[in-house]
């Protein structure tokens, strides 16, 4: 099954997985975005989003 992607906006920002919440939160509002990719050695490996995070 084929799905389309939407465009994404660039730049994506990103964050190391050894970063603290604390680092996702100030990237998000520094940024205004509501979405932050987590990443290992410049690899996708997960997503954050502001209402979990300030959630928690």
């Amino acid at each position: 099954m084929r799905v389309q992607v939407p465009k994404y906006t660039a730049p994506v920002i990103t964050l190391s997985q050894e970063k603290t919440i604390h680092d996702a939160v100030f990237l998000l509002l520094q940024n205004d975005i509501k979405r932050i990719v987590v990443a290992k050695d410049n690899i996708p490996v997960g997503m954050s989003q502001n209402e979990i995070l300030v959630d928690f």
